[in-house]
């Protein structure tokens, strides 16, 4: 098969993002002064996280809301093979970045080695706090096959607005709802 016949989705081969059943709550406010703290607070632990206008508004387009909401308190993301072929390595490099007041803010790069994923099973990535989700999740993998080539995939996780209803789905590999992002053939 030529490369400009080549599928650009891995089918079958998808990452899930499962929430976790521990909910945290927070309220978001804001003063009419500029010069007041725009502000998330966490109900349980009392805690203000400062928030750039920018955030404050991104966070009130996605909940809809001045208010309060909740969401969960950690992600688990998993990399499900439901394809008929048993994966003999993945090695994943994944990192993330926001823009904070013009300036480019980025996470550390993690490499990760997965091997001996059989069809049908996966594979625990990545756990990280609700936190994470304000920032643009990147993630590159490189697929070696059993008996055949690898190929080089990606998915980007942008920002907690890209967790929208459409990709909800229940995966019966991991026993969990979870949003499914599909891997893009590099």
């Amino acid at each position: 098969m030529s490369e400009l016949s080549k599928p650009s989705r891995f089918s079958g081969l998808y990452a899930l993002l499962v929430p976790s059943k521990e909910i945290v709550q927070f309220n978001v406010y804001s003063g009419n002064e500029a010069s007041q703290v725009i502000a998330l607070e966490q109900k349980e632990q009392k805690a203000v996280t400062p928030l750039t206008r920018a955030a404050l508004n991104s966070l009130r387009e996605y909940l809809q809301s001045d208010d309060s909401y909740e969401t969960s308190a950690y992600y688990n993301l998993y990399l499900v093979n439901e394809s008929k072929s048993s994966i003999s390595q993945v090695s994943v490099n994944m990192g993330g970045y926001e823009s904070y007041d013009d300036e480019l803010i980025q996470t550390n790069t993690v490499n990760r080695i997965f091997v001996n994923i059989p069809s049908g099973t996966r594979i625990l990535m990545d756990q990280f706090d609700y936190g994470m989700l304000d920032m643009v999740l990147w993630h590159e993998l490189e697929l070696k096959f059993t008996g055949h080539d690898s190929f080089r995939a990606s998915f980007v996780i942008m920002k907690a607005y890209a967790l929208k209803k459409e990709i909800y789905v229940f995966s019966k590999i991991v026993g969990a709802w979870g949003y499914r992002f599909d891997l893009e053939r590099e």
